[in-house]
């Protein structure tokens, strides 16, 4: 193999080690309601995360919105939706520390709500560190969002094996006090070295 050949070659070879996926990144599998690998507050009773047609790329994208649900007997509460990766919400596997997450965000706010898009690294279970934006800001068409981690996160993070990354809606004053409608449209999330 010629030296030029050798260098492209390698440079193929690490770029395909050091590349991650964010399973279903682009939340186009759905089962029983649910995105496949992400953790949601979905119930049969109700399901403040759904599909939506409105999408970055591909077919779907991921829709949370605060709604008013009601059980019998009880008075109605307002339930915000949130996600984090992973099945069972705690995050995926990683084989290095990314140093840049990012996601295509719509989102539209009622009262003052918030937008919380963060990651959180993990060895196990213990929290190594997290970052996060927090956006308050309409936002009625697709805008990219990046958290920017190369100057946050500490050497002994290196020892990292596991990321979440999270998505929800807070309210304005007590983080709790959400807005009936306030909806966020997710796609596209992924994190690079």
């Amino acid at each position: 193999m010629k030296a030029p050949y050798k260098f492209f070659f390698l440079i193929f070879i690490a770029s395909a080690i050091f590349a991650q996926t964010v399973p279903n990144h682009s939340f186009e599998s759905w089962s029983d309601g649910k995105p496949v690998k992400w953790g949601t507050p979905n119930s049969d009773d109700f399901k403040p995360v759904t599909k939506t047609n409105d999408k970055h790329s591909g077919q779907y994208a991921l829709k949370g919105q605060v709604i008013k649900i009601e059980f019998q007997g009880m008075p109605k509460v307002l339930t915000p939706a949130a996600i984090q990766s992973g099945e069972d919400g705690k995050g995926f596997p990683i084989t290095s520390v990314p140093t840049i997450v990012t996601g295509w965000f719509k989102f539209l706010p009622n009262g003052g709500d918030k937008l919380v898009f963060g990651a959180v690294l993990m060895n196990g279970d213990t929290e190594l560190g997290e970052d996060a934006l927090i956006i308050n800001d309409r936002m009625t068409t697709y805008n990219m969002l990046q958290l920017n981690l190369k100057n946050k996160w500490k050497k002994e993070y290196a020892r990292a094996n596991r990321i979440i990354i999270t998505v929800s809606i807070i309210g304005p004053t007590t983080g709790q006090d959400w807005h009936e409608g306030t909806y966020f449209i997710v796609d596209d999330i992924s994190i690079a070295q």
